[in-house]
């Protein structure tokens, strides 16, 4: 099909899911049906995925948004792998695959930008305190959506519109350390019982040691008795995560 024709065939499936109360693509729901719509209508209703790079860009993005704690498939990465083989396996592309697939990668793209900038959970939904907050600098979403694609460096384009803080890339570690210790078998449960307090022996300290151990708050020196009292145990973690603080002090949460 001539682009003119796959321009014209792409306007009315977006004029039809504009006109959707349940706007799905290749049996997938759109996460950003409002968006998707105002990003065509500024492109012309031309294509938006036709340069390769930024597909494979796009498909390496999803892929590793395991890393922040995100759900590939959320970003419609198994049907993407579908729909792209299809397309590029055909002789001739059937046109509603191809105008399909361009549907979903953009979609894909404003669900991954929505969820690493603005975060995935609203957070009044997690307490009324919350306070943080962040939005686009003067720009529309579709704008900004258009200005990372076409251009090629799809993902440094990504990051840099991302730009996660600090603290956030020291939580990325966290869980990628956590994620290696529950591979490794993670760490032994301690039974319910009393609280242990100074001079408590046995069992439950000793299984309480191993695990801090396990999640590096205690260091790796021999421990002459591994059962050893409660007391003695908390004075070592706080002694291991003192060390661990570059100033040498204790946070005062801790």
């Amino acid at each position: 099909m001539e682009p003119a024709s796959l321009d014209r065939l792409l306007q009315r499936r977006v004029e039809a899911l504009s006109a959707s109360d349940a706007p799905q693509v290749a049996g997938a729901w759109l996460g950003a049906a409002q968006l998707i719509p105002a990003l065509y209508r500024e492109r012309g209703y031309r294509l938006a995925w036709e340069d390769p790079s930024d597909v494979r860009d796009l498909m390496v993005i999803a892929g590793r948004s395991y890393e922040q704690g995100l759900t590939p498939s959320d970003y419609h990465l198994p049907l993407l792998v579908e729909l792209l083989r299809d397309v590029r396996d055909a002789a001739t592309p059937e046109p509603e695959r191809q105008v399909q697939l361009d549907l979903l990668l953009t979609d894909s793209l404003a669900r991954l930008v929505s969820h690493a900038y603005f975060g995935k959970v609203d957070p009044a939904d997690l307490g009324g305190e919350w306070n943080l907050r962040r939005q686009f600098d003067r720009q529309e979403p579709a704008q900004i959506l258009n200005q990372l694609l076409g251009g090629g460096e799809l993902e440094g384009r990504f990051a840099e519109l991302i730009r996660p803080p600090p603290f956030y890339r020291r939580l990325q570690q966290a869980l990628a350390e956590y994620r290696a210790l529950a591979a490794a078998g993670g760490w032994p449960r301690v039974p319910a019982g009393p609280t242990l307090e100074r001079g408590d022996l046995g069992e439950r300290t000793a299984l309480l040691r191993e695990r801090l151990r396990i999640s590096g708050d205690l260091g790796s020196e021999p421990v002459a008795d591994p059962a050893g009292d409660a007391e003695g145990l908390a004075l070592s973690v706080v002694r291991e995560r003192a060390r661990a603080r570059s100033d040498g002090e204790l946070d005062d949460d801790f």
